[in-house]
């Protein structure tokens, strides 16, 4: 996942809570409506809301492996 540099209250929020780039994560659940996504960084479950959701770019690895956030910002 990647969270736009052009924000940096968001990567601080993010970072806050110990999540960085190439931490690997699952989505446990996913509300409707643009709520938040329920998400599982290692042992910890996050609430992510709708707009930063919204800011993160994921990349997928292979079928059985959790996606990972992936560098240290775009754009």
């Amino acid at each position: 996942m990647r969270v736009s540099d052009s924000d940096p209250e968001m990567l601080r929020y993010l970072a806050e809570r110990g999540i960085s780039p190439g931490d690997s994560f699952s989505v446990r659940e996913r509300q409707p409506f643009g709520g938040p996504l329920f998400v599982r960084f290692g042992e910890r479950e996050h609430a992510i809301g709708g707009a930063l959701a919204a800011a993160m770019r994921v990349e997928v690895g292979p079928p059985g492996e959790y996606p990972a956030v992936r560098g240290d910002g775009v754009g």
